[in-house]
């Protein structure tokens, strides 16, 4: 595998909405991060990342599954702990982001409505899979993190549940939507 030059988020756009089918994923599957995404988000609230931050903050995840080698298999990821309702810890009250300039890569640089193209979306993901893929080779520090949470027992719910809720909420949100533009007919 080659190695990765330059950091994703130099060569994809960041995706600026908030409109409400791009926040339910914050409401039931928050966004993988990438290596550096830790960093960011730390110096984005004024704090060090701690073992006992990230601990406090971040979950494991199965992450991706994607072919490497001939074979599917999950890249392990990091995801933002949730809240008991399945929101993702840094949402806020008013259902916004409390990490919006730092949010994780995932949040950031792809959109659930149409504000990228499927294109954009799908080399977004390919390029934050292949970072983790690279640091996962190379045992870094993002690595290492996954590694702590798996150790303290902080594991996300499956994939698929998560993304069961996701789904369920988009269409509600979705109908919801219909339902409006047809009461403004």
């Amino acid at each position: 595998m080659a190695t990765q030059t330059r950091d994703p988020r130099e060569v994809c756009e960041r995706i600026k909405c908030a409109c409400e089918k791009c926040k339910s994923p914050c409401r039931h599957m928050p966004g993988a991060l990438i290596p550096g995404d830790l960093e960011r988000i730390a110096k984005h609230q004024g704090v060090e990342v701690t073992d006992e931050w990230v601990v406090a903050n971040f979950l494991a995840s199965s992450g991706a599954r994607v072919l490497l080698h001939g074979e599917v298999t999950s890249v392990p990821s990091i995801v933002p702990e949730q809240k008991q309702d399945g929101s993702c810890i840094f949402l806020n009250a008013e259902g916004g982001c409390s990490i919006h300039g730092a949010a994780p890569f995932c949040c950031s640089y792809t959109a659930v409505c149409d504000k990228i193209s499927d294109r954009d979306a799908l080399r977004a993901s390919r390029l934050g899979v292949n970072a983790q893929i690279e640091d996962l080779m190379a045992g870094g520090t993002h690595t290492q993190k996954i590694l702590l949470l798996l150790d303290a027992g902080k594991l996300a719910d499956p994939i698929e549940f998560r993304r069961a809720n996701f789904e369920a909420d988009l269409k509600e949100v979705e109908y919801g939507q219909k339902a409006k533009a047809g009461a403004e007919s």
